[in-house]
């Protein structure tokens, strides 16, 4: 049996401890100035400062959430599976590869969008991909499936 799979992890330029670490530096400049200008009189700054301290924890807590995202692609004799984790939300489906059509398309960035496509249900694929790796993806695809759109 021929079996292929195709594994993509999101790419995180900051570990937890490099964003906890980030965030802290953010935190301990942004309230000094906040807290020299409280000094000085101008104490409502201060209160914009722990906003701005709110808001980028709150920014890093949603990329924290995506940490452990991937695509995964199984193609085993005439099977097909495709895995896609985003934040806590696993989605699994099955398919007979006879069934299965890539939908390839130029997108506005002049980049591909890729998608595979049975019984009615359209999945995005590739989404972590840079445009250049989809593109060199997709010529591999092309073994596998019948391509509808190009």
């Amino acid at each position: 049996m021929n079996r292929i799979e195709y594994r993509w992890v999101r790419n995180s330029s900051l570990t937890p401890e490099q964003r906890r670490r980030f965030l802290l530096l953010i935190a301990a400049s942004v309230l000094s100035v906040g807290l020299i200008f409280a000094l000085w009189g101008a104490w409502p700054i201060l209160l914009f400062s722990l906003l701005n301290v709110a808001l980028i924890q709150l920014a890093f807590r949603r990329i924290a959430a995506h940490d452990g995202d991937y695509e995964q692609l199984v193609v085993n004799g005439a099977d097909v599976l495709v895995e896609i984790r985003c934040a806590e939300c696993v989605q699994q489906f099955h398919w007979n590869l006879p069934w299965v059509q890539m939908i390839c398309r130029a997108d506005k960035r002049g980049g591909c969008e890729l998608a595979l496509r049975s019984h009615g249900r359209v999945v995005p694929v590739g989404r972590l991909l840079s445009d250049e790796q989809r593109f060199v993806w997709s010529k591999e695809l092309r073994k596998q499936f019948v391509v509808v759109i190009d």
